[in-house]
């Protein structure tokens, strides 16, 4: 993270631009705070809390920069939850294909995780590294009690009812979860 001198001001008068424009209902000062932000990142060559307030003003705006999410290089738990940020304005915006293939991601990564969960445990115990066993059970329950893992599940399976009219996948989907 490199930080410039006066990005903590400019991440705090974006947050509060971006909350008095909710709170006023002022889209407006979405926009300017952008132009802050947009103007901020000349001066500084990476912050990742501008890049995050980027991909959240874009999206209260209704347009969605996966592009700018991808650039973050974060890992699939930090994907997951920030995947709030770009699948609303996706599929508002009619991204269907974009938006499948996120929602897929995020299924998949717990799909993965699923499995690969009792290996890590046996791990731990094989290298004796015992401080992990809290550690690890409160990732898997962050990750079974998921909002976002739902939200994604449900609606790539109704995506794919509709586009293949089966119920295999729902079946599939709810056997593993």
């Amino acid at each position: 993270l490199e930080r410039g001198h006066g990005d903590d001001l400019v991440v705090l008068a974006v947050t509060l631009l971006v909350f008095h424009a909710h709170k006023l209902q002022r889209p407006a000062l979405l926009r300017r705070a952008l132009c802050y932000l947009e103007y901020a990142s000349t001066n500084v060559a990476y912050n990742f809390y501008f890049y995050i307030l980027k991909v959240l003003i874009y999206s209260r705006l209704g347009v969605c920069r996966l592009d700018i999410m991808q650039t973050l290089d974060i890992k699939y738990i930090q994907y997951d939850t920030l995947t709030y940020l770009v699948l609303p304005s996706l599929v508002a915006s009619g991204q269907q294909a974009k938006a499948r293939q996120v929602m897929q991601s995020v299924v998949g990564f717990h799909r993965s995780c699923q499995h690969s969960g009792p290996d890590d445990m046996a791990q731990v115990f094989k290298h004796e590294s015992f401080t992990k066993i809290k550690e690890f059970r409160r990732f898997r329950n962050r990750l079974r009690t998921s909002i976002v893992k739902m939200e994604c599940g449900v609606a790539w399976l109704l995506g794919g009812l509709l586009e293949n009219n089966t119920g295999e996948k729902v079946r599939e989907f709810f056997s593993t979860h």
